[in-house]
């Protein structure tokens, strides 16, 4: 994980993220901050808690969220995490 990444001024414009739920647009959020350059992040109890170490989310409320962003086809789950569908393509190139 980079220490920082760029949010897409396009998500200010997309009614995808405009339906989500607060919790939802703020774990995207999240997912932003901790995907890799892929867009990936591991789906496993340690790595949803550090998702949520800020919130009050259980992890069975996280993954309702998590929930949310796929059938808002933001994310999929795939191979044991959770990718954002345009998360290399806004992630910009690496260094």
């Amino acid at each position: 994980m980079r220490t920082w990444r760029k949010l897409h001024g396009s998500i200010l414009d997309s009614s995808d993220v405009a339906s989500l739920s607060d919790g939802a647009a703020l774990l995207l959020t999240f997912l932003i901050v901790a995907q890799d350059d892929t867009g990936y992040y591991p789906w496993n109890p340690t790595k949803i808690k550090r998702l949520a170490v800020t919130r009050t989310w259980s992890a069975e409320r996280t993954q309702t969220l998590a929930d949310e962003l796929c059938v808002a086809g933001i994310t999929r789950f795939e191979e044991g995490g959770i990718v954002l569908v345009n998360g290399a393509k806004f992630n910009g190139k690496p260094r």
